[in-house]
């Protein structure tokens, strides 16, 4: 998994930009630190998935990481998060 965040509160991710460059479609879990699942997207072969601005931030757990796992040990991912950190 790829680590994006690590401090000491809660991080609400609004956006998310994820490219694959590899020739396989492959799933991306959104997980936090503790494990826990907070969302997937499809990202397709020499695609990308997008979505901006949502309605409701995924959150965090407090004090853990947000990380980015591609189901396909064949893709290379590229990934931009956006979002804000708070209690």
């Amino acid at each position: 998994p790829l680590c994006i965040f690590a401090e000491t509160s809660s991080y609400y991710i609004t956006d998310f930009f994820v490219a694959n460059t590899g020739s396989v479609t492959t799933l991306v879990t959104f997980k936090d630190g503790l494990g826990s699942v907070l969302g997937y997207t499809i990202a397709p072969a020499t695609g990308g998935s997008n979505a901006i601005g949502f309605a409701t931030p995924i959150r965090t757990g407090a004090n853990t990481t947000f990380d980015i796992q591609g189901a396909n040990p064949t893709s290379t991912l590229y990934a931009t998060v956006k979002g804000f950190k708070a209690p």
